[in-house]
């Protein structure tokens, strides 16, 4: 799972194998160490249907819970991400992209990440 935060920006992006692993149990998490008792943790949690794509900061821990119903739509089709934006009051918003991992065209292919989806345009070469 691939992490990006920037500004009020925070984009998390999943190979097939964590969407897979996500959409079998409904969460999937990695981190990053900072120091032998700190680390960031970043998860993506089902939430119960209807409710909003979000996301909370507590404890060491990014939790982006979304909608179970959209976690197996997006697997099953070829949609690429599930967006939101979240208010923060004072006019300021945080907006969320969560999204497939596709193949690097421009990397050499014995570093490409194996369980990337496919990239849309590696056909139009």
């Amino acid at each position: 799972m691939k992490l990006r935060i920037k500004g009020d920006t925070l984009r998390l992006r999943l190979n097939r194998t964590e969407l897979d692993q996500l959409a079998a149990t409904g969460a999937v998490e990695d981190c990053i160490q900072f120091a032998p008792t700190q680390q960031l943790i970043y998860r993506i949690r089902a939430a119960a249907p209807g409710t909003a794509l979000s996301a909370t900061f507590n404890h060491d821990a990014i939790t982006l819970s979304v909608p179970s119903t959209d976690i197996k739509t997006w697997q099953a089709t070829d949609q690429v991400g599930l967006y939101a934006s979240q208010d923060l009051g004072n006019s300021r918003h945080l907006e969320i992209t969560l999204e497939k991992d596709f193949d690097c065209l421009h990397r050499d292919p014995q570093l490409r990440d194996k369980a990337a989806f496919p990239n849309p345009a590696a056909t139009l070469k």
